[in-house]
Formats: C-alpha cells, sequence, structure tokens
C-alpha cells in the first residue's frame, strides 16, 4: 500500500513538474513579444532619434560559422558581436546592449568606440533602437504556444480518471464472460 502512495506522490510531483516548465516557457515567450511590442511602439513614437558615440563596456564575439562544400567550416565575412555599451546625451550617461556587425577584417574590443542610434523612450530616459529581428518574435510565439500545450497535456494527465482496482477486474470478468457466449 505505501509503494502504491509512493508511486501517485512521484507522479504527482512530475506532473507539477511539467506543468511548471509549460507555464515558464509560455511565460517567457509572452514577455519576449510584449517587451518587443513596447520597444517597438516607443521608437516609433520617439520625438528624438539620433546616432551617438558609444564606448563598449563589455563585448562578445557571436561565432557564426558555416561549412563549403568540402564539409569544411569557414568563418562567415560578417562577424556579429553582442555588446554592452556607454554613451552621454546631455551630461547624463546610459547604458544599454546592442548586436553589432562587421566585417572580417574588422574587429570590436572592449574600449572602442561606435556609433550606435538612440532614441528617448516616454520617461525621457534614452535606450539603444530595438534590433529588428522578426525571427525573434517568431520564436517567442511559438515559445508560447508549445509552453501552453506542455502545461495542457499534464493538466489533463493530472485530472484523468485512474481506474481502481475493483473496477479494471470487474470491467476484466465482463470482457470474459462476452468472450465465452
Amino acid at each position: 500500500m505505501s509503494s502504491v502512495k509512493n508511486g501517485k506522490k512521484k507522479d504527482i510531483k512530475i506532473i507539477l513538474l511539467g506543468i511548471l516548465v509549460g507555464l515558464v516557457v509560455c511565460g517567457a515567450g509572452i514577455y519576449g513579444v510584449v517587451s518587443s511590442r513596447i520597444a517597438s511602439h516607443e521608437y516609433k513614437n520617439s520625438t528624438d532619434i539620433r546616432e551617438v558615440s558609444a564606448v563598449v563596456g563589455y563585448c562578445r564575439e557571436v561565432v557564426n560559422k558555416d561549412k563549403d562544400e568540402d564539409g569544411y567550416h569557414r568563418e562567415r565575412e560578417l562577424r556579429e558581436y553582442r555588446v554592452k555599451a556607454t554613451f552621454e546625451i546631455d551630461g547624463e550617461t546610459y547604458q544599454d546592449r546592442d548586436t553589432v556587425y562587421c566585417w572580417n577584417d574588422e574587429e570590436i574590443n572592449t574600449g572602442d568606440e561606435i556609433d550606435v542610434e538612440v532614441y528617448r523612450t516616454s520617461k525621457g530616459k534614452y535606450k539603444i533602437a530595438p534590433d529588428r529581428d522578426p525571427l525573434e518574435f517568431l520564436f517567442c510565439c511559438v515559445a508560447i504556444i508549445l509552453g501552453a500545450g506542455f502545461a495542457a497535456i499534464f493538466i489533463a494527465e493530472m485530472f484523468k480518471k485512474e481506474p481502481e482496482n475493483g473496477e479494471e477486474s470487474e470491467k476484466k470478468k465482463n470482457k470474459d464472460k462476452n468472450r465465452n457466449r
């Protein structure tokens, strides 16, 4: 009897974990969609959009490699960097993240100056213009659907009625009687 209780407790823990994971993935997708829409809306309605010089405080190259016809890896012609840049407008210093692209013969390091497009938000602060990546928006939408589906599967599993031992044996007896006739 105690092994049956332990099995049911273990099943409930797994089901609750599955529901939690599904809801977290769904929530992350919703957050991504909402935040990108807010940033895009604020950028479109900004009264001050300008290009300024910014200093790179942190820099990480995203490794992009392709295979050529022979199957060997070769670097792409365009390098992609994730940077945290600091810029100054009207005596106030701002810090934001950006994605910067440059050719293979160029390199971005910490301390370099780069030109970035910034805009004034509705609160009067300045931010780097948002990337307009439709794939990121699509991934967020897919995350919402997958997370909700994953949570729904585990919720359905939680409410699924399991037959009791007496009911199960009675169904078998009825099947056997029907076969013998």
